[in-house]
């Protein structure tokens, strides 16, 4: 059985760092409604691979930037590294075209925002295709 983090933990530990993976036996689950968007910005922020799982459900968040990622798996087979579902004021996902994950896998689940921009949609399409990107629930 793997241990989660606490959300203090997640964000004292990785927070600026550009490697985000758990320690063997633990799992990386980071959710809106236990860390802020500046928190869960600053871990993303410096990382380059992640091996995590980030979910922004029905919260008042506006943007999920990780400039620099390059590659980005999930916690746990079957279910998205980054899902972002049903957020009235959510406009902006940065995430780098360049990005690599495990092919056949639908890292992003992202719809339900209906103030998501239109760039973020193509870039985040392109990056994906497979996955579901889109405005509507």
């Amino acid at each position: 059985m793997k241990r989660n983090y606490t959300a203090e933990e997640m964000v004292a530990t990785f927070a600026g760092k550009a490697i985000v993976k758990p320690a063997n036996g633990y799992m990386l689950v980071m959710t809106s409604d236990a860390v802020s968007e500046a928190e869960m910005n600053a871990v993303c922020s410096k990382a380059v691979y992640m091996e995590i799982c980030i979910i922004i459900r029905n919260s008042n968040f506006r943007s999920l930037k990780c400039p620099h990622l390059r590659e980005l798996r999930s916690c746990r087979p079957g279910v998205p590294a980054i899902k972002i579902v049903g957020n009235p004021l959510f406009t902006d996902v940065q995430i780098p075209k360049t990005m690599v994950y495990r092919i056949g896998t639908k890292v992003l689940e992202i719809r339900a925002n209906p103030l998501l921009n239109i760039s973020s949609i193509k870039a985040l399409n392109t990056l994906c295709p497979e996955c579901v990107i889109r405005r509507q629930p």
